[in-house]
């Protein structure tokens, strides 16, 4: 972490028993460049929640943007609990719940900074989810069942926080030169 940068924290939430992947991803604001992935079949969303906390604090407190869908709740009141604050929220003060619409919005944003060149670089895991994403006949978004092994949670915690680096910014620091410094 570097101290004149600011993070933004996705979070996709899974079970823990095996299946899915609970995974996230810390996204930087100077570079638009993911900084640190987590990703974990096994961990429970209780445990899931002390993982992000320590992850937004090591990542000069990161905004932390989590899906609120099944056990994202319980890793949101398990954060709060623990005094956690720094949560993306929507205009009117919501968390985030993955929907049809919301899916597509989140998605958008990642192929806009894709295409722009914001985002340059993806690790394989993630790069074979976001290629191997489809939109069906009614305008749905998924990977096809033909892709066993994925369920795209990487996919999703990477456009989280790529959503979540939306609401982020960095301090202006005005640079003054020494000597009108020393005049004031």
């Amino acid at each position: 972490p570097e101290k004149d940068d600011k993070y933004a924290i996705g979070v996709d939430v899974a079970a823990g028993v095996g299946r899915d992947f609970s995974s996230i991803y810390v996204v930087s604001k100077k570079t638009q460049q993911t900084v640190a992935i987590y990703r974990s079949n096994k961990i429970t969303p209780v445990s899931l929640a002390n993982r992000i906390v320590d992850m937004s604090k090591e990542y000069e407190g990161a905004r932390v943007l989590v899906e609120s869908n099944n056990f994202g709740h319980v890793v949101l009141n398990e954060m709060s609990h623990q005094g956690f604050s720094n949560f993306w929220k929507t205009d009117d003060d919501k968390d985030w719940t993955t929907t049809g619409k919301s899916k597509k919005e989140m998605f958008e944003n990642m192929k806009a900074k894709i295409r722009s060149g914001y985002i340059r670089s993806m690790d394989n895991v993630l790069f074979s989810e976001v290629r191997s994403l489809q939109v069906d006949e009614r305008g749905n978004i998924g990977i096809p069942d033909t892709y066993k092994d994925s369920h795209g949670d990487n996919a999703i915690a990477f456009a989280l926080a790529h959503m979540c680096l939306n609401s982020v910014s960095l301090m202006n620091n005005a640079f003054l030169p020494e000597w009108i410094v020393k005049q004031k």
